[in-house]
């Protein structure tokens, strides 16, 4: 005989939260595999939906998916749990979405940077709003959870000042994992960058000046770093006649200067005693013989 069901019985009612669950499994199957979430596992469990979720998912993202979840006609039927087991390994999607996120909520939004990974080696792209921006961009990128390498294709814009060029040079360098220099001085002027320190070897000093001509806003390169133990160059012979000069004069206080001389091209920072002690050694070292150019950062000490 066969067995019938009166819509109300509790066999009726039972049927029909089955079937309620299997169409609500059914919809959130589909909703994982629309925002492409995997490791997840959903079943019936007493006619209710356990759903569990993977460990390393990224928090904005899990966010959303609740949300979206919380949607769902019958969603309270649906038990949110999150997997207790080994993290997986973190796809290259969710990888660059995680570095997306750490952008939006660290960097500016004027820096136009995007992240492309691919078996986990990360390339940035873009225009960053200046070389320490890039730095920070780059040390979010290294940082993201996944990330086994980080390749930088990223560009610099043109620097708005002499101070924001030298920079972007001085990073650049320490940046170029092919370059060994140290007391390393940069100058800029108007788009002409002036270089000096010690190379381990000729190979640093050649490399420097072609990457320094990459920069964007460079217009010229006078490099003057040297290997040490190298033949003493004019430029060594006029700084020790310079420095001796303005040690000898009653009028500088030398030891309040620092000098640098790049091809002829001589550079005096620090501070003065007195706007008349600047003016006397800008006048005693640009009558020296061999000076091409006397650039003054020197100031007045308060």
């Amino acid at each position: 005989m066969e067995k019938k069901f009166t819509r109300g019985s509790p066999n009726a009612d039972k049927v029909e939260a089955t079937k309620t669950a299997q169409s609500l499994l059914k919809k959130l199957n589909t909703l994982l595999e629309k925002r492409k979430i995997v490791d997840y596992s959903v079943k019936l469990q007493k006619n209710k939906v356990l759903l569990v979720l993977p460990t390393m998912l990224e928090e904005e993202k899990r966010e959303k998916l609740v949300q979206a979840i919380m949607e769902l006609q019958g969603s309270d039927n649906i038990k949110i749990q999150e997997n207790k087991g080994p993290a997986r390994l973190l796809s290259d999607e969710d990888i660059e979405d995680q570095f997306r996120i750490s952008l939006q909520k660290y960097i500016p939004k004027e820096t136009k940077v995007s992240g492309s990974v691919r078996d986990g080696v990360m390339t940035v792209y873009g225009t960053t709003t200046s070389a320490y921006a890039r730095e920070a961009i780059l040390d979010l990128a290294k940082e993201t959870p996944g990330v086994k390498k980080v390749v930088d294709q990223t560009r610099l814009p043109i620097a708005k000042s002499d101070i924001d060029l030298a920079n972007s040079v001085m990073l650049e360098l320490g940046n170029e994992a092919g370059i060994s220099v140290y007391h390393l001085q940069v100058m800029a002027r108007g788009g002409n960058v002036f270089v000096t320190g010690n190379a381990k070897d000729d190979k640093s000093v050649k490399l420097a000046t072609d990457v320094i001509s990459k920069v964007p806003g460079v217009k010229s390169v006078e490099n003057a770093i040297r290997v040490p133990g190298e033949t003493i160059t004019a430029d060594d012979k006029l700084r020790d006649k310079i420095f001796d000069s303005l040690i000898r004069s009653p009028s500088v206080r030398a030891r309040d200067i620092k000098l640098a001389v790049v091809h002829g091209n001589v550079f005096l920072r620090g501070y003065a005693a007195s706007t008349k002690e600047i003016i006397a050694a800008e006048s005693m070292v640009s009558s020296m013989p061999g000076v091409k150019k006397v650039y003054m950062e020197l100031e007045p000490r308060l």
